[in-house]
């Protein structure tokens, strides 16, 4: 859903409130109160990209009858409609706003698993994006409604949205020409059907043409529609070839990379290979609740034909940025509150075709944070294997292939509040041999 609205604002029938992953944040930081002039310097933006977006005149007409007014939310609430009002929190629920300076361009986010992230030491780190609130309601006033994080992770109409995120109407293609100066611009077309009589549908096929070259992290094209008529509420076209409601048609890219070949690995002849073949969680499911007890189980596979080891195993949740290379640790790509993540440390030797299968019920001690349980927002679970040797490019194994030590789990829908915590945190992390 959208926001809920707090008791005190006067308004019904409003849609569900967009929530802040990680729920309120109390005596953060960075919570200095937003002026009305803040919010402002932003609307305009969020404005021109829905025009971009390709909605019609009269859409655009009706955004340009919003009124915006500041207001103190529940807890945990970034933001509300109501009709042609929208309320946006005061101080971003505890996590303090991020407020553009120069809001026409996205260079404090990289493009990174779906989203727009900013990373250590953008200013928009730890803080929630305005502009991408303001347009999220928006996007109410025009009829959407919120989309559910497990099918919908990266969706600028997802229920919640973490610190250090931007979100776009489009996702992320919209805005890659933005990111990288020189990838594809986004289009949209307006298509008559005409009458559709019950019962009966109409698959629209079209081509892309990527007219320049793409970062790595771009490895989709995604396409979705919005269906308007006389007499019913816009919805939103379905891809036929998934379970899913209402969800996006996803074409994968063929991405040509660019390999290294290292001399240790040719002057060697054989190699090992380290890749992550299974990550899987017992109960096995991806709905839980917050503190709900869980057991992550990564299985780790040599199939290079020489032996691998010792090495690190690390494990992100909702990291900032997902890893791409040895020695990005989970704790220092955090992406969400409470941060937890992983690591083991594979101290024998893995022969060729042998694997090893790591369990969060047996983590070495001082090198891991977590509580057994997944933490409220969580979506995203990332595994690198040979994750650390500060100054070694390569990590602690020189494999036949360097570009294939990643696994990714996605999905996952976590929701509650969680535990209150004690003990140990990021901070008290022993220092790794």
């Amino acid at each position: 859903g959208t926001l809920l609205i707090s008791a005190t604002s006067g308004f019904s029938n409003c849609s569900l409130p967009l929530l802040a992953v990680g729920g309120q944040q109390h005596g953060g930081a960075n919570s200095t109160p937003l002026t009305q002039a803040e919010l402002a310097s932003v609307i305009d933006e969020a404005l021109a990209r829905w025009r971009a977006s390709g909605i019609s005149a009269s859409d655009q007409a009706r955004l340009a009858a919003v009124s915006f007014s500041l207001a103190d939310l529940e807890p945990g609430h970034l933001g509300g409609e109501s009709g042609s009002t929208v309320l946006i929190d005061r101080d971003a629920a505890g996590w303090g706003w991020y407020i553009d300076p120069t809001p026409a361009d996205d260079a404090e986010f990289t493009a990174a698993g779906g989203d727009l992230r900013a990373g250590k030491g953008s200013p928009a780190e730890g803080r929630m994006d305005l502009l991408t609130v303001v347009m999220h309601e928006l996007g109410h006033v025009l009829g959407y409604d919120d989309l559910p994080v497990a099918s919908h992770p990266n969706d600028l109409m997802a229920e919640n949205i973490p610190t250090g995120v931007r979100r776009v109407p489009g996702g992320l293609a919209h805005v890659s020409s933005q990111v990288t100066g020189a990838a594809p611009q986004a289009a949209s077309f307006p298509l008559t059907i005409g009458t559709l009589p019950a019962g009966k549908s109409v698959t629209i096929t079209f081509d892309v043409t990527i007219n320049s070259s793409l970062p790595s992290s771009v490895t989709q094209v995604v396409n979705q529609g919005s269906i308007s008529g006389s007499n019913f509420a816009n919805v939103l076209t379905d891809d036929p070839g998934t379970a899913a409601p209402a969800d996006a048609t996803i074409t994968p890219l063929d991405v040509v990379t660019t390999f290294r070949v290292y001399l240790p690995t040719v002057a060697q002849g054989n190699a090992p290979d380290l890749v992550v073949t299974d990550i899987s969680l017992t109960p096995n499911k991806t709905t839980f609740a917050a503190g709900e007890p869980v057991e992550v189980r990564v299985t780790v596979k040599n199939q290079g034909s020489a032996s691998a080891g010792p090495f690190w195993v690390d494990l992100y949740i909702n990291p900032s940025s997902p890893p791409t290379a040895a020695n990005q640790v989970w704790n220092n790509r955090c992406g969400l509150a409470p941060c937890f993540g992983m690591a083991w440390q594979v101290t024998s030797e893995l022969a060729p075709g042998q694997s090893v299968t790591l369990s969060s019920q047996s983590l070495p001690a001082g090198y891991s944070n977590w509580r057994g349980y997944f933490a409220a927002g969580t979506s995203d679970v990332y595994v690198y294997a040979d994750s650390f040797n500060p100054g070694v490019v390569a990590g602690a194994v020189a494999e036949s292939s360097e570009t294939n030590n990643r696994a990714e789990l996605h999905g996952l829908r976590v929701t509650g509040p969680n535990p209150k915590l004690s003990g140990p945190t990021i901070a008290d992390l022993r220092q790794r041999p």
